[in-house]
Order: C-alpha cells, then structure tokens, then sequence
C-alpha cells in the first residue's frame, strides 16, 4: 500500500513542473538554424522541422520543365557517426517498400557535396492532426475516422514488417481534403533485418513501456501508440493518471502508471483499455483488429474489447435498431434476435480472431526462424522469409489446414509475382492438399481457384480448367454453401477462363454482367475488402471483354460506372488508375485520342503513393505515347525523356521492369522518327532486361525498328518486318493495320 499519496502526487507534480521548465529553457536557448541555399539539385523553401536527430526542409526542383516540391531530411553534423549512418540508409531500405495511398511517399537519397546523407520525400500539403482537429473543430466521430485510416496505413506497413516507433500528431499530417498521411519512417524498424529489434529512437509522451525500456520492439508498440494519440485528440489529454515527465516515463515503463481514460463512451473507453495494455499481448493482435473495434464503436455494434453479455448486446441492438424497436415490443425482439446475432457475431468474431491469432503466431515465429538462420546477416529477404514460412507449414505447424492452405495460397502468388512458377505451382498444389483435409467447402474452392489463376496467368489454359471444373464440382455437391463473396472470386476466374482459354468472349460478358449484379446486391460485410473497391475492380474485366468483342460505347460505360464507384472510397484509388488506363485504351481504339490522353493524365495525377514505382513512372510512358498520338509530338518526347530522368534514381526501387521503361521511351522516340535516340534507348533496355523481350514485346521493337530504317535501308527494313511478323505470330489479328502494314514493308526485300 502507498503510504502517503498525498506526498507523492506533489513529487509527482515537482517533477512535472521540472520537466517542462527544463525543456522551455532547452527552446529558448536553441539558437535558430541557418538555411542552406540548397541540397544536392534541390533549391531549399524553408524549414519545415526539426528534432533531436535532424532536419526536414521544404524544397523544390525541376526536372524536364516539371516542378516538384519535396521534404528533404538531414541529419545533425554532430551525429553523422557509422552506427547513425547505418540508420539513415536502413530508412532508405524501409521506404521503399512503402506503397500506401496514407504513407508520404519515397523519392531518393543521396549525399550533398559536404558528404553528409539526405532523404527525399514527397512533401504533404496539410496540417498535424492535432492541428487540422483544432482548425476545423472536428466532430468527435470525425477524430475516431482519422485514427482508422491511420491502423490502415499501419497495418500495411507492418505487413511489410515494419513497426513506425515514433507516432505522434507532428508525423500525421491530415492534408485539405480530410486525407491521413504517415511522415517520417526515420525511426522504423525491419523486424526481419537480423539486428536487435530495441531502439531509443522515440518521442517518450507516446512510445509504449517496451520501448521506454529499450527492450525488442513490435507492431504493438504502434497500436500502443496510437492509442495514446487517439485518446488525446478526443479529450485533448494523455490517458495517464499523471503526467509528469520523469515520474511518469517511470511508471509506464515498469507498469505502475495508472490509467486515467474517461472519454464519456464506455465501450471506446473498453477499446482503449485494451489497446493501453502494459503486456504487448494483452494489447490488440493488429491495427486491423483494432480499427475494427473502433468501427464497431462507431457504428453501434458490439466491441471485442467488452464481454458479450446479453444484456450488453441488447443495448447495441437498440442503439442500432431504434424504429425497429420503437415499433416492437423490446423482449421480443430480444429474444427472437439475441441468439441468431449476439451468438452469430460472437463466434464469428472469435474464428477470425483465433485465426488471426494463429496467423500471427505463426508470422512472428517465422520471422525469429529467419533470423536465427541468417547467420549473422541482416539481409534476409522477404522471399527467403517466405520460403522458410513454407516450408514450417510442410513440416508441421499448429496452424489448421485450412489456415495454413490460405497463407500457401498467398505465398504461391508471391512467388509467382518473382518469377519463380514452378515453386508457385507447387505450393498451390500443396495448399491444394492441405484444404483437402477439411469437409469446408470456402478453403477447398478458394485453393483452387488460386492454383487456376496461376496456371491461367503462364498459358497453361487446358490445366487452369480441369482446376476450375473440379472445384465448380465441389461446390455443387456440397451442402455447405461457401461464403458469398468467395464464390463470386470463383465465378470470376470462370469468367476469365472463357475469355482467355476458351475464346468464349460473349459467354464471358453475360458471366461478369451476372456478378457484378449479384456483388452489387450484397451487403458490404460479403466481401475481404471494401465493397466499393471490389464491385468496381470487377468492371475492369468486363471492360475489356467489352472492348475485345468490339462494343466499345457499353465499354465506356463500364469503365466510367466503375471509376464512378471507386471514387466513392478512399481505398479505391488504385482500382480507379486501372480503370482510367483501361478506359485510355478504349478511346485510343475510338481514334479519341485527347480523351484518351485525359484518362492517362487523371490515372498519373492518382498514382503516387497509390501504384509502386514502375506503375507510378509507366503512367508516364504511356502518357508519352497518348500525347503523340494526339498530335504533339515534342510534348510527348519531352514526357518520354523526363519519365526516364526520374525513373534513374529509383532503379532499384523499380525492379527488373525497368528495362520495359525504356522500351517504351524507344517507341515514342521511333513514332516521331527520333531513330538514333530511339536505338539508344533499345540498347539500353538490353543491358536492363534480365533475359529475352517477350514476343510481345519483341513484335513491337522490329516494328519500330522498321519504320526506322525503311527511309535509308528498305531491305533492312524488310528483314526487321519479317522478324516483327515472326515474333508476333497468331498475337497480331490478321485485319489488323498493324500486320497491314509490316506486310507491305517485308515485301520490299530483294
């Protein structure tokens, strides 16, 4: 029992009233930095801030004509020391694998001309979220949203592993148009690099006990963190009993800090409780989890972070259902409800969270095997993560078959998307076996409906549908129905399979025709992901099955009905680029060639932060080729160059697709008869390409290559024709202009 708690709530508020003289004296004599001119091809604006460890400027540059304004990070002269430098190039490492619409995007880094490091950034236009809540007086519910959108953004980037440590309002800007974005990865930690996962590197008002005692950090410091940034943007306090800065740093790292949250919602109150936990497993399992309960909060559903008593969910049942109850008689109600939705959820709520419980689990034990296996590197890439994770689940996991067959589902993509088909093959083979162990029907179809996307993605046509009929057969003889939104992903890689493989164009228009009516009927709780993102990505294909079989007006009207649904999330980004990339090729077939160059524009101005880097700089490539063809052609040649200017420093960021960059810069060139500049950027596609162009690909560089030489050299010409000819084959449509015209060019030889 404390003795007197009287005398430590004064030595507490001593220490209190120390802290916070000490650190005004620390502001006041900091003298004020003196601006550099510039850094590197930056010209500096100003200082945007500054912390203990460095520097962040405003500045700008241009590039082809085009003017970019970035954040520049530097690091303090008296810290450039080799373990500070490792840190500073690690956040290099952690950034470019940030590819989400909340998170400020990477640009480079590089060192100035004093040799000192900096980071370049996209610079946000916004405010802290403190400040932006303060400016506008936002609603209380209106704060809460803020907080989701941020575990979004976390959540993807602690499924790349990595954990912020240091959030804070002045590291979340909320821009003008309401939109969270994440600042400065500069303390982040890759779990997987193979160094100690404890760092120092933090803001102590928010960092979580583990941290305060420098021990192995996790992605539940952020959801700690968060928390505490939550409960002060909606009562403008700390949820802690004392704030002192000494005493309480003390308390909270050794678990004697007393909560003090009171935010007049008992079950937001229950969320942050949990979220607040000294023990990081006592804590949420993720941010998704934890957006969840806040979503639930907001909407008057029961919480996971409060025991579902009856008469707790009765009380959410009204809160909902107000008329319904109005109407009613409450004991009723209660009684017919109570056991289809307070059971239902419940167990619904405890099989997802049991899976992501094993999920996790077994995501932690997979990262600490990769560690110890590194022998010492801290290199261990994702892939080799991934390999080892699979082959726990070959020789034995705890995880349930039907778990472990979706997690193998996604490493067989993954290993796909490396190029790597033959592993990819086998362990969706292998997550094929794993769901057969099970009688449900949701893992069994969902695995094959995975192995036959692959198939169907390296032409292996005959094999994708065997899969496919197999599973059609499983769900008919089951009297287990799947979930609807997983049997709509079955029906679409139906779809695909008749366009693709069984040329079967009109079959597969009515097919998507009949989905997209079924998935716009159902309840946004059907699917995975957002509802409106789902429905329109499904116009992409339709889309194009529309465009394929000539119908180009109901073409349009896809394309434009889906953009129109994407826009209606903050998710939709992504979906809304392709279809204004699939929408650009309509036009362009239409001979619209401004609208179609409006498409690329609209789809370039989304793309950052939304698109990965090649996607973000092919937007700029084919925007090259659109502006040519609508008649400009020292515009598009000025676009082409300046795409390649960007793309330089991001090479490695952007992978092996570079070369098809350069590729693409060769065939703006070629259309306006830039030949030797054109033949420069082939050669240099040869040196990026990490094997053979496609034939594709090869078809459309003998073409241009043709076009070319024919003023000067016909016969040349010709054999480059026929080569273009050759490596199109049955590709090329026999009506097309295309094959017209390289036909009348190969008659030209001798």
């Amino acid at each position: 029992m404390e003795p007197d708690p009287e005398l430590r709530a004064e030595v507490l508020s001593l220490l209190d009233a120390s802290g916070a003289e000490q650190q005004a004296s620390l502001r006041s004599l900091a003298p004020a930095p003196i601006l550099p001119d510039a850094i590197g091809p930056y010209r500096i604006l100003g200082l945007a801030g500054a912390g203990g460890c460095g520097r962040v400027y405003q500045a700008t540059r241009e590039v082809a004509g085009i003017r970019q304004t970035v954040a520049i990070k530097t690091m303090l002269d008296h810290l450039i020391a080799p373990s500070d430098l490792a840190r500073f190039e690690r956040e290099q490492r952690h950034l470019l694998s940030l590819q989400h619409p909340s998170i400020a995007r990477f640009i480079e880094s590089a060192w100035d001309e004093n040799q000192r490091p900096y980071l370049v950034m996209e610079w946000i236009e916004g405010d802290a979220i403190d400040e932006f809540i303060r400016k506008r007086d936002l609603p209380f519910h209106a704060r809460v949203r803020l907080v989701i959108e941020l575990l979004d953004a976390l959540q993807d980037a602690h499924r790349n592993l990595i954990v912020h440590l240091d959030l804070k309002p002045s590291n979340i800007k909320v821009t003008p148009e309401g939109r969270v974005r994440i600042l400065d990865f500069g303390t982040a930690k890759l779990m997987s690099d193979g160094s100690s996962t404890a760092t120092l590197q933090l803001t102590p008002r928010y960092a979580s006990p583990e941290q305060l005692r420098a021990e192995p950090v996790t992605t539940s410091c952020d959801i700690y963190s968060s928390a505490v940034l939550l409960h002060e943007i909606v009562t403008g306090r700390l949820p802690f009993r004392h704030s002192a800065s000494l005493a309480s740093l003390g308390e909270r790292a050794s678990g004697a800090a007393l909560l003090d949250i009171a935010t007049g919602h008992d079950d937001l109150d229950a969320i942050l409780h949990k979220a607040l936990q000294h023990t990081p497993l006592a804590r949420y399992a993720t941010a998704v989890a934890f957006a969840a309960d806040l979503d639930a909060f907001l909407n008057r559903r029961p919480v996971s972070a409060r025991r579902p008593t009856v008469s707790y969910v009765v009380v959410r049942l009204v809160a909902r259902h107000r008329a319904a109850f109005a109407l009613s008689s409450l004991a009723f109600i209660a009684l017919v409800t109570l056991g289809v939705y307070a059971i239902g959820q419940q167990q619904l709520r405890e099989k997802e969270a049991s899976r992501a419980r094993d999920i996790g689990r077994f995501l932690v034990s997979m990262i600490r095997t990769s560690t110890i296996n590194a022998a010492g590197r801290n290199n261990v890439t994702v892939a080799e993560m991934v390999e080892r994770g699979n082959q726990r689940i070959q020789a034995g996991s705890f995880l349930p078959d039907s778990t472990a067959a979706m997690l193998q589902s996604s490493f067989a993509s993954f290993f796909q998307e490396l190029g790597r088909e033959d592993l990819a093959e086998s362990i969706a083979r292998d997550a094929i076996a794993r769901a057969d162990r099970g009688i449900a029907t949701a893992p069994r179809v969902a695995a094959r409906a995975g192995l036959a996307a692959l198939l169907m993605r390296i032409g292996r046509c005959a094999d994708s549908l065997q899969i496919l009929q197999h599973a059609d057969t499983i769900v008919r003889n089951s009297s287990e129905a799947p979930p609807v939104g997983k049997y709509l992903d079955f029906r679409f890689q139906q779809a695909e399979s008749m366009n693709r493989c069984e040329n079967r164009p009109a079959n597969a228009i009515a097919k998507m025709e009949e989905i997209i009516r079924e998935a716009d009927s159902l309840p946004a709780d059907a699917f995975d992901i957002a509802a409106p993102v789902y429905c329109a990505g499904l116009r992409i294909s339709l889309t194009l099955y529309l465009a394929q079989a000539g119908r180009h007006q109901d073409a349009l009207r896809a394309a434009s009905e889906g953009i129109r649904i994407a826009a209606n999330h903050p998710d939709g980004r992504y979906v809304r680029i392709a279809l204004l990339r699939t929408r650009s090729n309509v036009h362009s077939i239409m001979g619209a060639s401004a609208a179609g160059v409006a498409d690329i524009q609209e789809a370039a101005r989304l793309a950052p932060g939304a698109v990965n880097p090649f996607e973000e700089l092919r937007l700029q490539t084919l925007l090259a080729g659109r502006t040519y063809d609508n008649g400009n052609p020292e515009a598009a040649l000025r676009i082409a160059k300046a795409a390649i200017t960007m793309a330089g420093p991001r090479r490695a960021e952007i992978g092996p697709s570079y070369w098809m960059l350069l590729a693409e810069a060769a065939e703006v060139h070629a259309k306006a008869m830039a030949c030797p500049e054109s033949a420069a950027f082939y050669r240099e596609a040869d040196s990026a390409s990490p094997g053979p162009f496609p034939n594709t690909w090869l078809g459309n560089r003998r073409y241009y290559e043709a076009e070319c030489a024919l003023p000067k050299n016909p016969v040349r010409a010709a054999e480059l024709a026929q080569q273009s000819l050759d490596a199109y084959g049955s590709i090329l449509p026999q009506n097309s202009q295309r094959r017209a015209r390289l036909g009348q060019i190969a008659s030209k030889r001798k």
